[in-house]
């Protein structure tokens, strides 16, 4: 808002009070859905210090969620133990391809010949 130069409060600018209103007025309209999450978790491996649940909402992907318990070794087990589908996927499609587009970008150009 804005000041006189008496200091008294002038309130906001009419630009202001216009996009406000159009803000509420939309959400009002278009409000984000909330879903019951029962609805869309699912179990999908379970370990004796941790379970994996697959969260599948409508119109998003698909998110893990671990719950872990026990000591730091423990759950580092149960996590490695739920995830490794998924960390195997990740090294194979996402690192390997990595890695390969590093070793291409090396610049060749004044190596050794027996290189």
């Amino acid at each position: 808002g804005f000041y006189f130069a008496d200091q008294s409060w002038k309130g906001p600018p009419r630009v202001m009070r216009c996009v406000l209103a159009s803000l509420c007025i939309s959400a009002a309209l278009d409000p984000v859905p909330i879903h019951s999450a029962s609805q869309y978790v699912e179990t999908v491996a379970t370990h004796p210090n941790g379970v994996l649940q697959m969260v599948k909402a409508p119109d998003t992907q698909p998110l893990p969620v671990l719950h872990l318990k026990g000591t730091a070794a423990q759950r580092g087990e149960a996590a490695g133990v739920l995830m490794a589908e998924t960390i195997a996927t990740f090294a194979d499609k996402v690192f390997d391809d990595y890695v390969v587009a590093l070793v291409q970008s090396v610049d060749l150009h004044g190596l050794p010949d027996w290189l």
